[in-house]
């Protein structure tokens, strides 16, 4: 598929969320806004996965071979880095004697960080099944809890805390990919609202839910979106037109609703709405793709894109480097007030984690993604040249 640039502009604005969602003081602003809702940016990437993946796969629906070229392509993309950041925590942690926990390092090597709490969430599924009773009010006032300053002093491996959106992403990868290349289209969108409604039900009647439940359906409304972008490609002007103004209704009202149940307090079921919302944005992206609007110029602009193509590394590793520079400027000014030493610690973190980010995209994970081409065609046990399917991710 053809790349869109806007679109790594729109991740450099999520991991920016995810970042002052995480680093003291950028979390404390505007009464812990960031803290509370920065975490919104790996449900944007989730919206863009989803899109993105399901695009490619309906490329490859009538390709040969086309379980093996997905997942070769998503391996050498994903992987990489991936191994990088657990050599490098595990690295540490047996350096500075850290506990390491067996079942938490398989947990990681088998993506299953996101399945923590799954079977609490079975037996409340249960209960509630047993007892109708207990399914929580859906329009209940919430409030946010107070979230601490800044993260208490774990042992390096407790950095790893965001892979869990890894883990779902992985086994995205895994269930969805059959859906799109055995059913028609239509069973695909039936398939894909079914789980919507199972996620919006899941959130309500299980609250919170795991991770893995918790976030499934974001990534399938980015796939909703990739299917309507392609049946709407076979439609005359005016059918586009029309489809594209309610479309726009549909996704500025979720907007809407969601901002007005935060507003008021009322949020257990608000994720169904931003997740529409999001989703939304992002098509409007995909159709203004090149165009003057000072939204789409402002993604374009060169610092977006390259922070954006970057962001995956920079998502991976800006929590581990935190730890690590917090360890080292405590030891070297522990003396200052607490204040000074969180900006030093962010800020320090910040820089570089943006240079290990763009000195493993230059001189690890670019030199690999050449040979895409190659490992895909050593995956399915041929030599002609393949097509090649941008991943895009």
């Amino acid at each position: 598929m053809k790349r869109i640039v806007e679109l790594d502009g729109v991740r450099t604005i999520a991991v920016a969320g995810v970042i002052a969602c995480h680093f003291a003081p950028f979390s404390n602003w505007f009464g812990q806004i960031p803290a509370h809702y920065g975490g919104l940016g790996v449900d944007i990437f989730f919206v863009l996965s989803g899109f993105l993946i399901t695009t490619i796969l309906l490329e490859l629906k009538h390709a040969d071979h086309p379980y093996k070229v997905f997942y070769a392509r998503r391996f050498i993309r994903i992987m990489p880095p991936y191994i990088l950041l657990l050599v490098i925590v595990y690295g540490i942690a047996l350096f500075a004697h850290d506990p390491i926990e067996p079942e938490k390092f398989l947990g990681q090597i088998l993506f299953l960080r996101s399945f923590v709490n799954i079977g609490s969430d079975l037996h409340r599924l249960v209960d509630v099944i047993q007892h109708p009773g207990l399914i929580p009010n859906p329009f209940a006032i919430t409030f946010n809890k107070f979230v601490e300053p800044d993260y208490p002093i774990l042992p390096i491996t407790g950095a790893l805390g965001p892979t869990w959106s890894l883990s779902v992403e992985e086994w995205f990868y895994v269930l969805w990919a059959p859906v799109v290349l055995l059913l028609s289209r239509t069973r695909i969108v039936a398939v894909g609202f079914a789980m919507c409604v199972a996620g919006f039900l899941l959130r309500w009647i299980i609250s919170p839910p795991s991770m893995i439940l918790r976030s499934s359906d974001i990534l399938i409304a980015g796939a909703l979106l990739a299917l309507w972008i392609e049946h709407r490609r076979g439609l005359d002007a005016r059918t586009q037109r029309r489809n594209d103004l309610l479309f726009g209704i549909a996704s500025a009202l979720s907007g809407v609703i969601y901002l007005l149940l935060v507003i008021l307090h009322r949020e257990l079921l608000s994720m169904t709405f931003a997740e529409f919302a999001f989703a939304g944005a992002v098509g409007w992206l995909i159709l203004h793709a090149g165009s003057s609007n000072p939204v789409s110029w402002f993604l374009r602009l060169k610092p977006m894109v390259y922070l954006g193509s970057i962001s995956y590394m920079l998502y991976l590793i800006h929590l581990p480097m935190y730890f690590l520079v917090r360890a080292g400027v405590t030891r070297i000014a522990g003396g200052l007030n607490q204040e000074a030493r969180y900006w030093i610690v962010s800020i320090t973190t910040v820089i570089l984690s943006v240079a290990f980010s763009a000195a493993s995209w230059k001189f690890y994970e670019s030199p690999i993604l050449k040979h895409k081409d190659r490992f895909t065609e050593w995956v399915i046990g041929r030599r002609e040249k393949l097509e090649t399917v941008d991943s895009a991710h």
